[in-house]
């Protein structure tokens, strides 16, 4: 096992590389991202071709790529953060240089189809990614807060709180308390990944995950493929986060002959005997909890308390 790589912790006034490796963004998005990060106190610097436009994508698979390495190999950027997912991450993933990201290790913080790059970049250049807001997201109160502890202070012992506008009610699917490695991210990126060289390793890790828009059927199809490899059987624990509109009655998905997403949670999950828990504060809601893969971490699934167990940032 090579070394776990930590990048630098983030400073009001250090420089951010701000790059579009999924969907392309509008010059309004681009706009809107660039006032917020200087507002929050950082130097954006903007990838290349982060302006592009290639069908659905942002810019052409090549495009994307030289932004990303371009951001790691530029010594004036301190951290990369991705502006949007949508799609696109996973095309790029066979053509980045994970040996020079690892020589340039740096804070990339992303979410949703970024899923691919987090993963990716965590597992062949060992280097610690953080699931985290996206350029586009709100950066509200909770959601600031929880970015400065993670990135840009002392971490070792930090217990990452839920917010307390959480949209749900949380609640335990196995009660427990357990120890593990931080990996996640969305299901269905994470799905997209299975049987493929950049499947994630998921022994002994604390697994989190979350979804937007799928029907309860298509979150037990999921769950089932990865039950069916048997990868985790090899996990700790599981935290999930918001399944926003994944449950019956919301928007699209009908209640005729369904079950509701917690059945589905529940009959899927609860067999691994593991601790588990559902509505942490993180997916694609307004107030996100920024969770760091590759970190040691404490679940406690009954009180819903998350703490890690050294620090993330260097």
């Amino acid at each position: 096992m090579k070394k776990l790589i930590k990048p630098k912790r983030l400073k009001l006034g250090d420089s951010v590389g701000l790059i579009a490796p999924g969907s392309a963004v509008t010059s309004l998005q681009l706009q809107e991202t660039v006032t917020k990060i200087e507002k929050l106190g950082f130097h954006v610097i903007l990838g290349k071709h982060i302006e592009k436009k290639n069908g659905f994508l942002a810019g052409n698979d090549q495009e994307r790529v030289f932004d990303i390495m371009q951001m790691f190999e530029n010594q004036e950027v301190d951290a990369i953060f991705c502006i949007r997912g949508g799609y696109g991450c996973l095309r790029i993933l066979p053509f980045l240089n994970y040996e020079v990201i690892s020589r340039h290790p740096k804070i990339f913080i992303g979410y949703s189809d970024v899923t691919a790059l987090l993963q990716s970049i965590y597992k062949f250049s060992n280097l610690v990614t953080f699931h985290a807001p996206l350029g586009v997201s709100s950066f509200n109160e909770y959601t600031f807060s929880q970015f400065q502890k993670v990135l840009m202070s002392e971490t070792k012992n930090l217990e990452l709180k839920n917010s307390e506008n959480i949209e749900v009610s949380p609640y335990f699917i196995n009660e427990g308390i357990c120890d593990g490695i931080l990996s996640g991210g969305n299901l269905a990126v994470l799905t997209s990944l299975l049987s493929t060289t950049f499947e994630p390793n998921l022994r002994n890790k604390l697994l989190f995950i979350e979804d937007i828009g799928e029907a309860p059927y298509r979150i037990d199809r999921m769950l089932t493929q990865w039950l069916l490899s048997e990868n985790f059987r090899h996990l700790k624990g599981i935290i999930l986060g918001i399944f926003k509109n994944c449950d019956i009655n919301n928007d699209d998905v009908t209640s005729e002959n369904s079950f509701s997403l917690a059945q589905v949670l529940d009959e899927r999950l609860k067999n691994l005997n593991i601790p588990i828990f559902y509505g942490f504060s993180f997916g694609h809601i307004s107030e996100i909890c920024t969770l760091p893969l590759g970190i040691k971490c404490r679940l406690d699934s009954k009180n819903q308390k998350i703490t890690l167990l050294e620090n993330s940032v260097l």
